[in-house]
């Protein structure tokens, strides 16, 4: 009523009909306020590739525009998300009920309610700026944190650094072999002491000169003849808190955080273990923008499936969905999934795709709260969401194969065919700059368009989100127990941070 009321008074809008290939602002004058509709189209992008093993960046820079009816991406468009022109956070919308604190919001959401009662968290846990800052400060830095492979810290003097919402970090190992993960902030004028990732026998801050040993402890501040009140041992880097879990390295930024990975993650350990996937070989990472909330990326990995039909025909086509279910534990949660049997593949499309997923099916786990390992077939590969805004996300995915495939003459035959592959609907990109085995880069490609069907849908429902017509929505009981599982335990986290 509001929006038709300031057109009427103040008749100077634009409207643009027909396709474009970029946003169009058309202004309303409404007394002295300015509002903007915005025309916008569905572009495609190629995302950035990175191949952390050579250092590499391979990307695509081919645009494809659309504005065609609401449909996710097709097999066409493998390796490609949907990147909106216009900014989330440009739409505030005046008939949206106005959010409170984050207090406010926490407990506008009930935990101890089931989940066939429950309806989902409001939209303010997935649009305010105010929330995500404060998930930084009470989830995100009292938390587990992924930061990398065993396999970058092997050797004394290896070290990686990075950041985790404003708090950098380097983690190193020392001449004694240990870990240490400590804030990657000088004492002295606080510049880093460390950038990406190599080897070194000290850390030496660019700045003025500051040494540190890989334990962290002050080795030398040179020049500073004269200072009062100064002890060396008091001056190291500040400490945070390092394990290893199976292949990977954790970090928590809270130095004093009590529960451990090693003891929250060990059933699952056991399960990945009795798979072989220690034994696999790490392929490339790969890094996608996504205009959604963390947390909506989340939800749609947490569904039960429910998506999988409508929107992953090619992944449909591999599992067999009639036995998906779902296992809940305290810090993390599985979802699992039979691979097709051989008696219902009636199409060719079906032997070829079962034979990357094998009859083992797939193993879908959920690490609290960001980190996802995805197992099937002879592949294995891990998903880190790390927020970027309210509103945008970059995931991470890391790959890993069963080296001896590769040795496996019939399975290679049948993965390597282009023409065949093309045929079954597997579209070959650009070459990467390290090659891998033909069946291997066929698979990330799969990954890729199932990869860029998610991306459509979560920035389709980040949208909604935003929309007034949207405050909350309600839970499929048999399905996503995972979700609310997932809600339940950040609801436990934040309500432990203001109480």
């Amino acid at each position: 009523k509001a929006f038709r009321m300031w057109v009427t008074r103040n008749a100077r809008l634009s409207l643009l009909v027909g396709g474009t290939a970029s946003a169009v602002r058309a202004p309303i004058k409404a007394s002295s306020c300015s509002w903007f509709v915005y025309h916008t189209t569905q572009t495609l992008h190629r995302p950035a590739t990175y191949s952390t093993s050579c250092g590499a960046v391979e990307c695509c820079n081919h645009t494809h525009t659309s504005t065609t009816a609401a449909v996710p991406p097709s097999s066409a468009t493998v390796g490609s998300r949907l990147a909106s022109t216009t900014p989330i956070d440009f739409f505030l919308s005046p008939l949206k009920q106005r959010e409170g604190s984050f207090e406010e919001e926490v407990k506008r959401w009930d935990p101890s309610l089931d989940i066939a009662s429950a309806e989902t968290p409001p939209t303010s846990w997935y649009t305010s700026p105010e929330f995500l800052r404060e998930e930084a400060r009470t989830l995100f830095h009292h938390s587990w944190q992924y930061v990398g492979r065993i396999e970058q810290l092997e050797k004394p003097g290896d070290y990686i650094s990075g950041e985790i919402l404003g708090e950098p970090y380097v983690v190193t190992r020392d001449e004694d072999n240990q870990l240490y993960a400590h804030f990657n902030v000088c004492r002295h004028h606080a510049s880093k002491v460390a950038t990406g990732s190599g080897n070194a026998s000290e850390l030496v801050c660019p700045y003025h000169g500051w040494k540190y040993r890989l334990d962290g402890k002050l080795k030398l501040a040179p020049r500073v003849g004269g200072i009062q009140n100064f002890k060396a041992r008091e001056n190291g880097l500040r400490p945070m808190k390092v394990c290893t879990w199976g292949r990977w390295v954790f970090i928590n930024v809270d130095s004093k955080a009590e529960w451990d990975p090693a003891v929250e993650f060990k059933q699952l350990l056991g399960q990945l273990e009795e798979s072989g996937y220690a034994d696999y070989k790490f392929a490339r990472s790969r890094a996608y923008t996504l205009n959604c909330n963390w947390k909506v990326y989340i939800d749609n990995y947490l569904d039960g499936g429910y998506h999988i039909e409508q929107l992953h025909h090619t992944l449909d086509g591999q599992l067999n969905m009639d036995e998906y279910k779902t296992d809940l534990y305290p810090m993390y949660s599985v979802q699992s999934c039979s691979g097709i049997p051989a008696e219902k593949a009636k199409l060719e499309t079906d032997e070829f795709m079962r034979d990357r997923v094998g009859s083992a099916g797939a193993i879908y786990a959920h690490l609290y709260p960001n980190f996802m390992i995805n197992r099937y077939g002879s592949l294995l590969d891990t998903n880190l969401a790390i927020p970027v805004s309210a509103t945008e996300t970059m995931v991470i995915f890391d790959y890993y194969y069963d080296p001896k495939k590769v040795d496996d003459e019939a399975f290679f035959a049948r993965m390597k065919d282009k023409e065949l592959a093309e045929e079954r609907g597997v579209h070959w990109g650009a070459p990467p700059s390290e090659p891998l085995p033909g069946w291997l880069e066929e698979s990330i490609r799969i990954a890729d368009n199932i990869q860029a069907e998610d991306a459509w849908i979560s920035e389709c429902v980040q949208r909604g989100l935003s929309s007034s017509a949207y405050v909350s929505g309600r839970y499929a009981p048999k399905v996503e127990t995972a979700m609310h599982h997932f809600h339940r335990t950040l609801a436990k986290d934040y309500r432990h941070a203001i109480s």
